[in-house]
């Protein structure tokens, strides 16, 4: 990315698995970008979960949240803030997208100029609920 041509970002999905004992360790990660109102940053949103397994039964998750913000055209990453679930999640069904929140963010047409908000949802087995939105401003 050099700040003058177009590129094509790809959506950053990573998955690693790890035997820990009887159980099954996923380590994954799902990114989306966001630009800038003024064009200046190119921002990263990445939620990040690490859910143990057993038997193909989901057993527990927890998950967290990065924003990163890169300056463009030097695609140095910079924290901004992070954070998530403070203990792990317990899958309660066996599939921990039925019961365990994970981040979504929302920003405005024109790209995040002052402000964008987090909601955490839970997927559930019919409908998603939203457990709380929180607003970040510059």
């Amino acid at each position: 990315m050099d700040g003058h041509a177009a590129n094509i970002l790809n959506r950053d999905v990573d998955r690693a698995t790890s035997a820990t004992g009887s159980n099954l360790a996923i380590n994954g990660v799902c990114a989306g970008s966001y630009l800038a109102a003024d064009g200046t940053h190119l921002y990263w949103f990445a939620n990040q979960a690490r859910r143990l397994q057993r038997d193909g039964v989901d057993l527990s998750t927890k998950t967290t949240w990065q924003l990163c913000a890169p300056i463009l055209p030097v695609p140095e990453r910079e924290d901004l803030t992070s954070g998530g679930n403070a203990i792990d999640c317990s899958c309660a069904t066996g599939s921990c997208e039925e019961t365990c929140p994970y981040g979504e963010t929302w920003v405005p047409d024109e790209g995040i100029a002052k402000f964008f908000l987090l909601t955490q949802f839970v997927a559930g087995q019919t409908e998603s609920v939203a457990k709380s939105t929180s607003a970040y401003q510059e």
